[in-house]
């Protein structure tokens, strides 16, 4: 079972060789693009570059995800996360739509004309290494069990994808239609503005509390019930979930008896934590909150430990990063 920090390790060595990949293949088919005068490689090249930011967004968020932090701190940097993102998904819808624009624009005018061969071989460079970066990079998802990492393989196979249509606007222009070229540069533009779209979705939906599905709430049951200890029957109460930065992590509330000492909760918080990692490999980290069971009455005299429990509980110190 990896740590987060070692789930961050390999994905961060995954995201780095993409932008080796990206960088300098975004400035190669942008020279080609204007070279050759190909419509669809320079529009393809703008979503090259534009991939290699959402690397780097996916890094940055990926890096404060891992930063120990209290509820608080976790938020204000899932706040920080989600703003560059939103700044980088911005970008990519501005840039779609000015090149859809750009490409419309030409279509009309008739400003275009037939792309020269320098466009071919660039195109099926771009194919080849934009397939060998979804590779790595979905093997790197699976490893850490990162939704953002995925999302990053995603995006490079949807740039596989645009530099085939460049490949194939470019071919069809040069032997066949000159206009063939600019529509398809209008298709890879509109592409552009999706991921876009998409990211905005994606920095929503990781704000969000989300209730566990069903057969994940029978996981961390089935945990609780194999849970051997001297502080009795442990009941679940409730579960969440958050996304960060690509990382799982689950906040859990689970009853106690209340006669028992403080340091056997916060012992058996700790061990229900590791249970619950090593039973959910894909949840990055978990939050054990104890409260007492149901059934058990709070006007009874708990003893000078239960107390000091019951007023941990309440300061929100009882919860177990």
């Amino acid at each position: 079972m990896n740590t987060i920090e070692e789930r961050y390790s390999i994905g961060a060595r995954t995201l780095l060789i993409l932008l080796a990949i990206n960088i300098p293949l975004a400035a190669i088919k942008l020279v080609a693009g204007i070279v050759s005068g190909s419509s669809a490689l320079v529009s393809s090249s703008i979503i090259t570059t534009m991939t290699a930011l959402t690397t780097v967004s996916t890094i940055t968020e990926m890096r404060l995800a891992t930063r120990p932090a209290d509820k608080r701190k976790f938020f204000m940097q899932s706040r920080l996360g989600v703003i560059f993102t939103r700044l980088v998904a911005t970008a990519l819808v501005i840039f779609g739509i000015v090149l859809v624009r750009g490409n419309i624009v030409n279509l009309l005018t008739g400003d275009y004309g037939r792309p020269s061969w320098i466009a071919i071989p660039v195109c099926v460079l771009s194919v080849i290494l934009k397939e060998y970066a979804y590779i790595i990079t979905r093997s790197s998802a699976a490893k850490t069990h990162n939704s953002a990492v995925m999302t990053e393989a995603i995006y490079q196979r949807i740039d596989m994808g645009a530099s085939a249509i460049a490949l194939l606007g470019a071919t069809l222009g040069m032997l066949l239609f000159p206009v063939i070229d600019p529509l398809f540069g209008v298709v890879i533009a509109a592409a552009l503005s999706w991921m876009g779209l998409q990211l905005w979705w994606n920095s929503i939906v990781e704000l969000l509390e989300e209730k566990l599905e069903p057969q994940l709430i029978g996981s961390i049951k089935r945990v609780l019930a194999g849970f051997n200890g001297s502080t009795g029957k442990i009941t679940l109460k409730q579960a969440t979930t958050k996304k960060y930065g690509g990382f799982v992590y689950v906040d859990v509330v689970v009853g106690m008896d209340p006669s028992i000492s403080l340091y056997a909760s916060h012992e058996a918080a700790d061990r229900i934590e590791d249970m619950i990692k090593r039973a959910l490999p894909f949840v990055s980290g978990v939050d054990v909150q104890a409260e007492p069971a149901e059934g058990h009455g709070g006007s009874e005299d708990l003893g000078a430990d239960a107390a000091i429990f019951e007023q941990e509980k309440h300061d929100g110190s009882s919860e177990v990063s």
